[in-house]
């Protein structure tokens, strides 16, 4: 017997591609991440870690695609770090988050994967 229902998993993978690239818009604009590496700067610092909360892997999404293209253009070295991450809520889940690690100045980034 043939189930009644449509094929489900291409709508989660769609609906979590979907909700990937509107986290990845909010967590990698360009105006956040410039007042968060000024913030950095003006307290001395030359370095700033751009991290999502949950076990996310938003390397491949335009957004940060795009922000990594003008941190480059700007001379300014960025790099990938893999972060092991584990809820503290009460739903159970673990995973690997990907941080974007921005640095200028004297600091260097260094993978430490």
């Amino acid at each position: 017997m043939k189930s009644p229902l449509a094929p489900f998993r291409p709508e989660l993978l769609n609906t979590t591609k979907e909700a990937q690239d509107a986290l990845a818009r909010k967590l990698y604009a360009a105006v956040d991440v410039k007042a968060a590496m000024l913030s950095a700067a003006r307290e001395g610092l030359s370095v700033v870690a751009i991290s999502p909360a949950a076990p996310l892997d938003l390397r491949h999404t335009e957004a940060a695609q795009v922000l990594v293209q003008w941190l480059t253009q700007e001379g300014i070295e960025c790099d990938w770090q893999e972060r092991s991450i584990v809820s503290k809520s009460s739903a159970l889940w673990a995973g690997i988050a990907y941080d974007l690690i921005i640095s200028w100045g004297h600091s260097r980034v260094i993978p430490t994967g």
